[in-house]
């Protein structure tokens, strides 16, 4: 769901109230049903991803055997990405609380460290020195920017500076953080109509819209969850996720209600 479709169902969750009533019902059951089948694959696959540790510390001759050390990789592959997707099912229920973003965001260093232990980036923030106190599950506002900051790092090199600050909205209902780094965005064409992906009728569309697609992904071996977590997060907190870029960088606006 991007903006727009969250705009349109906002406005008809006020004007029709039944609507809303229906609407928020259908959600729970969706997400319900969808956490058991996620739960039950992961145990699955949770499984696999044992036995193949324990085979290959028993029998070190096989990383040997031909396609064993593949199939390791796709197991890897799929238990991550289960993982993943329970992110995306937990954001949709925020457990809130008074959350101090200054204190959050001070604290994205030293969880980039540990993600990223063999490389190099440098932080510069422009935070206001008034507390911003927002209603807010801070696991999931957490999750947000480490998504955010993980595309930062992927996208620059060592010693490269990722700008983070702060800014309050005029009437004081928002607050915006957003993550400025080097590098631009891929130039992204889509087809016109995702059923027909041999046509070779194109378009630009507008950058977030595609990029917080659930599995959309430029990037060889990823899954395309990071921005769609990290909308669903802002989403389900008021909020919204916007993305400007020029030649040489691309930042990345959070807004959350206050």
């Amino acid at each position: 769901m991007d903006k727009k479709d969250y705009t349109i169902i906002n406005n008809a969750k006020n004007t029709i109230p039944e609507f809303g009533d229906t609407f928020e019902k259908c959600k729970k059951e969706h997400y319900k049903t969808l956490s058991i089948a996620s739960h039950e694959l992961l145990n699955h696959i949770s499984f696999l991803n044992s036995s193949y540790d324990l085979i290959s510390k028993t029998y070190p001759e096989t990383k040997n055997m031909r396609f064993w050390n593949s199939m390791g990789t796709s197991i890897y592959e799929i238990t991550n990405m289960m993982k993943r997707l329970n992110l995306c099912r937990y954001c949709t229920f925020p457990n809130k609380e008074n959350v101090t973003l200054n204190d959050l965001i001070y604290q994205l260093p030293d969880e980039a460290d540990n993600a990223y232990p063999d490389s190099e980036r440098r932080f510069r923030f422009d935070i206001p020195t008034e507390k911003i106190n927002i209603n807010a599950d801070k696991e999931q506002l957490l999750i947000a920017f480490n998504e955010i900051v993980s595309n930062c790092y992927e996208a620059g090199n060592d010693n490269d500076i990722i700008d983070i600050c702060a800014s309050l909205s005029d009437d004081k209902t928002h607050c915006t953080i957003t993550f400025t780094n080097k590098g631009t965005l891929p130039d992204i064409k889509i087809p016109k109509d995702f059923r027909q992906i041999c046509t070779k009728d194109f378009y630009y569309p507008d950058d977030i819209n595609i990029l917080s697609m659930a599995f959309y992904t430029t990037k060889p071996g990823h899954f395309g969850l990071g921005l769609f977590i990290a909308n669903t997060v802002c989403l389900n907190h008021g909020g919204c996720l916007d993305v400007t870029h020029d030649d040489t960088h691309t930042s990345f606006h959070l807004s959350f209600a206050i």
